[in-house]
């Protein structure tokens, strides 16, 4: 919600946030979105495969 005041007016409009998107070019798996993860991971730690 934003609010506004304007003079001797409060104004309340509601915020439509939207989630932004990242097109890859290919739809992506349950599996690939896990494999993703766990490579960024492992990065972040030092690890390897």
């Amino acid at each position: 919600m934003s609010v506004e005041v304007d003079g001797d007016r409060i104004i309340l409009r509601k915020v439509v946030q939207e989630i932004p998107m990242i097109r890859l070019g290919r739809d992506l798996t349950i599996d690939d979105i896990n494999k993703l993860i766990e490579e960024g991971l492992m990065k972040n730690v030092g690890g390897s495969d």
